[in-house]
């Protein structure tokens, strides 16, 4: 796991970003560009088979939160562990971290029980939506 502040390539981070996102690339771009900027962000890369394989966008909070707002994996790579290879690194990396936190939707939310995280309904934010909020704490 690495930082992507400074990827060389900047056209694949935008690319996997885009697969988390409801937006076209012009958002993507800005999201990269707001990781850049902003010290409370990092924006984490993982590479399997010599590419990068998968992204992840954390917010760390002043209280030992984190928030987890982006995570994505090639379409090609997915199904092998590679998102949860993700968090365990970061949890790894980052044992000042007292809980990861990220709002989700029904489809992602089996993979956040399977990785840990206790899951919570939020109920229905948006007409017809359910949300859950999903909790790892090490």
């Amino acid at each position: 796991m690495y930082s992507l502040k400074v990827h060389k390539d900047t056209d694949k981070v935008i690319q996997l970003l885009k697969l988390c996102l409801y937006a076209g690339s012009n958002q993507a771009e800005r999201i990269v560009g707001q990781y850049g900027e902003d010290p409370t962000r990092e924006l984490l890369g993982i590479d399997e088979g010599g590419e990068l394989a998968g992204v992840m966008g954390v917010q760390f909070l002043p209280d030992g939160t984190v928030v987890l707002a982006h995570l994505a994996v090639s379409e090609s790579r997915r199904k092998q562990g590679i998102g949860t290879k993700l968090i365990k690194e970061f949890m790894t990396r980052y044992p000042e971290v007292l809980k990861l936190v990220v709002e989700t939707d029904r489809d992602a939310v089996d993979f956040y029980r399977k990785a840990g995280f206790q899951v919570t309904s939020l109920g229905e934010k948006y007409p017809g939506v359910e949300r859950f909020l999903c909790t790892l704490k090490p």
